[in-house]
């Protein structure tokens, strides 16, 4: 009998508890609107970068607490999950059009992972993704020679830096005459400047790879290299695609300052994530091709065969028929 007794109160105690803690549920209001508008700061910023997880936890959470009957509560997880949910929907799904050009022309991009020696893996899948252009990061000596040896049949213009110490090697390699190539150093890690010109247009491309914020210090060299990048590109006029893994989530307010600085478009019009690779749909999205509002994302996708911890990405593109046509009549003097 007195086992039953204290075994009741135990229980009741940790009722109680329970009950208590549930009351925490009343601040998640302040909790998702903190993480939703105050990402510039270092912590805060990590938790934005996971805003769709939690949002897939908060409505688990939702659906429980309803199941217990605590739907006050439940209401509340509910909210807060919509509301989160809104302030990462920032895809623009107006952007891809059917094809109003004649002149396709396809990118792919890769973060090879620099200890990453299965190499066959992501180059047969760059081959197969037969695209004008392929940029490649995290690019170590070893990764130089074996994508020189096996890609410049197919692809005979290239420019690369690569590195062993740390993981900013890059690559750009094209079916097209590289023009005006040039490796610009930003916050101490390489981003590389070119052209192209396919079916008289030229196309300008930026390849950069921003820091991963794992501290302070990186989060604040992340944020100063896509502003720097901004500032140099406000003024752009010219086809322009920006390339690359910014460390960055499509929402974060960094992206979005990038956007709407350089009038330049994510091709994703969904979420899409890259990183890290294993969790497919439910890692996050790092990885970009932005383009200028002269040229159109017709097809966009991510490539999940890769032996990197992050997916490939291609996307299809078109020179407006308006703009093109005025570049070339602008070329001949």
């Amino acid at each position: 009998m007195k086992k039953t007794f204290y075994y009741k109160i135990f229980v009741h105690q940790k009722l109680r508890e329970i009950k208590r803690s549930f009351k925490i549920i009343y601040l998640l209001p302040i909790f998702v609107l903190g993480i939703s508008s105050l990402d510039n700061f270092y912590l805060i910023s990590l938790f934005n970068s996971l805003s769709f997880q939690i949002v897939i936890a908060l409505l688990v959470f939702s659906i429980l607490l309803m199941i217990l009957k605590k739907h006050q509560l439940g209401i509340i997880s509910f909210a807060s999950a919509l509301y989160l949910l809104a302030s990462i929907s920032v895809f623009d799904n107006t952007q891809h059009s059917s094809k109003n050009s004649l002149d396709n022309f396809s990118v792919s991009h890769y973060n090879v992972l620099r200890t990453n020696k299965d190499y066959d893996t992501i180059i047969n899948s760059a081959l197969n993704s037969n695209s004008d252009i392929i940029s490649f990061q995290e690019i170590s000596s070893d990764w130089k020679k074996v994508l020189i040896s096996k890609l410049s049949e197919k692809y005979p213009y290239h420019i690369i830096e690569d590195n062993d110490l740390d993981f900013f090697g890059i690559a750009l390699f094209s079916k097209h005459k590289i023009e005006r190539p040039k490796i610009v150093y930003i916050q101490g890690v390489p981003n590389i400047f070119a052209s192209i010109e396919k079916n008289n247009t030229f196309i300008d491309i930026i390849t950069a790879h921003t820091n991963s914020p794992i501290n302070k210090t990186r989060f604040k060299q992340r944020n100063k290299h896509i502003r720097y990048l901004s500032e140099i590109l406000k003024n752009n006029e010219n086809p322009l695609l920006v390339i690359g893994d910014f460390n960055a989530v499509p929402w974060d307010s960094n992206i979005e300052n990038f956007e709407k600085t350089t009038g330049l478009k994510d091709s994703r019009n969904a979420l899409l994530s890259t990183w890290p690779r294993q969790l497919g749909y439910f890692g996050i999205p790092l990885d970009y091709i932005f383009h200028s509002k002269n040229i159109t994302c017709e097809d966009f996708q991510v490539i999940d065969k890769s032996s990197s911890d992050h997916c490939g990405i291609k996307g299809v593109y078109s020179v407006d028929l308006q703009q093109r046509d005025n570049i070339v009549l602008n070329n001949i003097k």
